[in-house]
């Protein structure tokens, strides 16, 4: 469709034919039907990698000659993608040459680019076209992009085929353009992830680097280079349904930090999206969100879709399904007002609803179709019940219990579920997991590791709501937790509202899902098994005991149990393993600290040793350390620790090597906090020398692109859009 579009808007303006006239293919004749292949839709991408030969290309144009005849039009374009050689052409108009003045009526590939040269206004405006090109992933895959990009940008890819060119598309973009950040926040399914998908393909089309960061900002301070352009995506950012579910160790304000960061440079971008109820939660929980400015958002709502938007959705959903001709052609005559006009309308759902989970409804599927936008669980519990078996639909409870995880490790937790009761292999799971795929979760690949996870966050919603009313799944996950992980997901799993429209629309965060207190001993057990089973390998345990502080203390190990663990932590950081941002989070444990206080002299030596073997230039750290001394040993800093400091502002700061790790702004308030006037001084001009290294004039003018997508359409053009599926 939007390769017809671009034709005509090219031809309507290179031949000053009627727009009219032209789309509806009358009078003048100009056919539009023909592309070369059933699912190929961009320019570029039928430029280099169409598959249909000449000859079938030529075959399919004899059988257009007798509908020509039936039209008889006063003059006759043929359009096609392919390139063509002037012999082929001659060809070509041979079997039209009724209707045309000359071979030149025949348009290949070659003469659309020259077109779109003439007219480039017109290929911004089809700007899912060059998204959609399968020549831009090329490019980026192939220019040292790394392999976590790549993925991404093939995800994108993928959702390019279905996207579909809305104002909310110009709005975010214009929103980068000013802000360099975009904060996407809107209701489940709306289409956020879609929107920030194709603004990654958007900016990498314009030479962007696209990265994404999926446990923490820490992945973006990290990559950050100042002298690469970069897309940084931050999906999901507060928890994928609960606020509960993310924001450890002062995310808030290092995500605040690094869009200041990202704000103030000419060479990146950076997108969040979020659901709006768990924006509103996190603003009154965690104040410095606070301070993201309303000019940085983006607020996506159903009613901003218009009816052609929304039939578009629809329509390519359709096209791109492998649905049956029965159920497909149920769309045309009038049957897609039913969907297109549902105030339920919700492009999550309409993925789904187009997929494999209704594919048995026969003659009434448009009724179940319109009948799960009245209320969504129906499609879930459908399938839930009817379609899984008992192998399934553990394995989607105890995906419930990870925020993503190996397949390996997956399979690892399913076989100790059943260990008690029968045998499961890990090629049963593996099969199960196949059957699972493209419906209830989504599988990915890095070098050997082949991740799992949900769909999408609404699945793991209802899977949730499912494990509410079976507290014999809930207890067999605690007991088989084979990851700390497992616990404190299931400890932090949000409640839905039960004043919501639909079971996953609002959730509140706040309050825990799970009674745990019947099974707290059973609990703590496995908090405990899992510990000991770390510390036995001689693994760091400090971000997993940090993991607990979310939990209350009934759920927490008993007080003998925490003295071997002190013993085992001071061992630890005496031999330079672990960081002061987490020894000082850690004294929050009561039963860490009480203890701590009765071997300071240990301490101190631990800290010694951490010190050590540590250059600090993580700002956290500095700050983690200068608090412990002043507020658990209150002392004042040593001098020792004030050289150090200087020592590595004149010396480490300005090696090359660490420019793209450094949070200059960071360490200028450790150096005030420090009383070091020079220190600032030093920073200040390091912080202003790199950035201005960076290529000032290389702003993101290329990537402003522009161009409103033409939202113009009456419901007898979108008749005609879905009468081709008869």
């Amino acid at each position: 469709m939007e390769f017809e579009e671009l034709c005509a808007d090219l031809f309507t303006r290179d031949l000053r034919l009627p727009v009219e006239r032209f789309a509806a293919g009358r009078d003048q004749g100009i056919d539009l039907r023909w592309r070369p292949t059933p699912k190929t839709v961009g320019i570029a991408q039928c430029k280099h990698y169409v598959k249909t030969s000449y000859s079938g290309l030529l075959r399919a144009a004899k059988d257009e000659v007798s509908k020509v005849e039936k039209l008889n039009p006063s003059r006759y374009f043929f359009i096609t993608s392919q390139e063509l050689t002037v012999g082929q052409k001659d060809e070509l108009y041979k079997l039209f040459g009724r209707w045309m003045i000359s071979s030149d009526d025949v348009y290949s590939g070659t003469d659309i680019d020259s077109l779109i040269a003439r007219h480039s206004e017109v290929e911004r405006e089809h700007v899912k076209l060059w998204l959609n090109s399968g020549g831009v992933l090329f490019n980026v895959i192939n220019s040292g992009t790394i392999n976590a990009s790549a993925r991404l940008l093939e995800r994108a890819q993928e959702d390019m085929t279905r996207f579909v060119h809305t104002i909310n598309f110009d709005k975010a973009k214009d929103i980068l353009n000013a802000e360099r950040t975009c904060l996407i926040a809107g209701p489940p399914g709306v289409g956020k992830t879609m929107l920030a998908h194709s603004l990654i393909v958007d900016a990498a089309n314009h030479g962007f680097e696209p990265i994404e960061i999926s446990d923490d900002i820490e992945t973006g301070w990290r990559m950050f280079d100042p002298n690469r352009k970069q897309f940084f995506l931050y999906d999901d950012f507060l928890g994928a349904i609960a606020l509960s579910e993310k924001l450890n160790k002062n995310e808030d304000r290092r995500i605040v930090e690094f869009m200041e960061k990202v704000s103030k440079s000419k060479k990146h971008l950076l997108v969040l999206t979020t659901r709006e109820y768990i924006l509103r939660d996190a603003e009154q929980t965690y104040l410095s969100l606070e301070e993201i400015g309303f000019s940085s958002r983006l607020a996506l709502a159903l009613p901003s879709y218009s009816r052609n938007a929304k039939a578009k959705i629809l329509y390519n959903h359709v096209y791109h399904s492998e649905l049956p001709s029965q159920l497909s052609s149920q769309f045309s005559d009038g049957g897609w007002k039913s969907v297109v006009d549902h105030r339920g309308f919700n492009p999550r759902l309409i993925k789904y609803a187009t997929g494999d989970l209704l594919r048995d409804a026969g003659t009434d599927y448009l009724s179940q179709f319109t009948g799960i936008l009245d209320n969504p669980v129906k499609l879930w519990t459908n399938a839930y019940d009817r379609h899984l078996n008992e192998l399934q639909r553990r394995i989607l409870q105890t995906l419930c219990s990870f925020q993503g995880v190996s397949v390996e490790l997956l399979t690892t937790a399913i076989a100790t579920s059943y260990q008690n009761s029968q045998h499961v292999t890990g090629r049963e799971t593996k099969l199960a997991l196949r059957t699972l795929e493209q419906t209830f979760v989504k599988t990915e690949k890095s070098g050997n590791t082949i991740s799992v996870n949900f769909d999408s966050p609404t699945v793991r919603e209802f899977v949730l709501s499912i494990l509410e009313d079976d507290n014999q799944s809930i207890e067999r996950i605690i007991k088989n937790a084979v990851a700390i992980e497992q616990l404190l997901t299931v400890a932090t799993a949000g409640r839905q509202d039960e004043s919501s429209r639909y079971s996953f629309v609002k959730l509140k965060s706040t309050t825990p899902r799970f009674n745990l207190q019947p099974v707290s001993h059973i609990f703590t057990e496995s908090v405990v098994r899992l510990l000991d089973q770390q510390m036995n390998q001689k693994n760091q345990i400090d971000r997993l005991l940090l993991a607990l502080l979310s939990l209350p203390n009934s759920l927490l190990p008993s007080e003998s149990w925490w003295g071997s663990t002190v013993d085992y932590l001071l061992s630890s950081w005496a031999e330079g393993k672990g960081r002061p941002s987490d020894v000082i989070r850690l004294l929050r444990f009561p039963q860490i600290a009480d203890r701590l206080h009765t071997q300071l002299q240990s301490f101190k030596l631990a800290l010694a040793k951490l010190w050590d073997n540590k250059t600090f230039a993580d700002p956290d750290d500095w700050g983690a350390y200068l608090d412990i001394i002043e507020e658990f040993f209150e002392e004042e800093f040593p001098s020792d620790t004030v050289s150090i400091f200087e020592d590595l502002v004149e010396n480490e700061i300005w090696n090359s090597s660490l420019k793209n790790e450094v949070d200059f702004d960071g360490l200028i308030r450790i150096a005030e906090r420090l009383e070091l006037p020079d220190s600032v001084i030093d920073l200040d001009e390091r912080r202003d020398e790199l950035l201005s290294s960076v290529d000032m004039d290389d702003d993101i003018d290329g990537y402003r692109g522009s161009g409103s997508s033409s939202e113009s359409g009456d419901a007898a053009a979108i008749e005609s859009m879905f009468n081709r599926f008869r």
